[in-house]
């Protein structure tokens, strides 16, 4: 995938493009990793709930081919843990509230993306998200129909949509459990 390039530097812009292969391709690697992972954050945040997140998650699909992981923390343990894990992944900045952070880590295969978020706040979200997807074969062709739409396509228009996705996603939720 191409870097975003500023028109600042003199250089043409060049957007992020997405591409999507089959859950199914990546699912061994992405396992093996979240494992590597899992007890690398133990070590250093052994009060953390550490949850595989994201399209590797589910139990069919499409994805990007990347692992996501949410490490949950109660609000006492954030800033211990956010120190903890930025001495190990670089910052990935933005798409969460002042309660939650994320890293990365683009040198692990698959690439890797570490989201930290405060148990029960407005970032704590990606579990759940996963859940309702394991659970609603329905919303997750929905969520793959999405996907194909932006293949090949601008990463941020994608981010967007997602967005869109999830919140629905979240309202359909709320309204079942009223």
């Amino acid at each position: 995938m191409s870097e975003a390039r500023g028109v600042d530097e003199g250089l043409p812009f060049v957007s992020e493009r997405v591409f999507f292969d089959d859950v199914n391709a990546h699912r061994e690697k992405a396992e093996r990793l979240f494992a590597v992972v899992e007890e690398r954050v133990r070590q250093v945040v052994p009060e953390a709930v550490v949850e595989h997140v994201g399209s590797t998650s589910l139990p069919d699909g499409l994805t990007k081919g990347d692992l996501d992981v949410q490490v949950r923390v109660e609000a006492g343990v954030y800033e211990h843990a956010r120190g903890e894990l930025a001495a190990v992944y670089a910052p990935n900045p933005g798409g969460f509230t002042e309660e939650g952070c994320s890293f990365k880590d683009d040198a692990t295969d698959p690439p890797l993306g570490v989201h930290l978020t405060i148990i029960g706040g407005k970032s704590d979200i990606q579990h759940r998200q996963r859940d309702v997807l394991r659970a609603r074969p329905d919303l997750r062709a929905d969520y793959d129909a999405l996907k194909r739409t932006f293949q090949g396509g601008d990463m941020d228009e994608y981010r967007n949509a997602k967005d869109v996705f999830f919140n629905r996603v979240a309202l359909l939720e709320s309204c079942r459990s009223s």
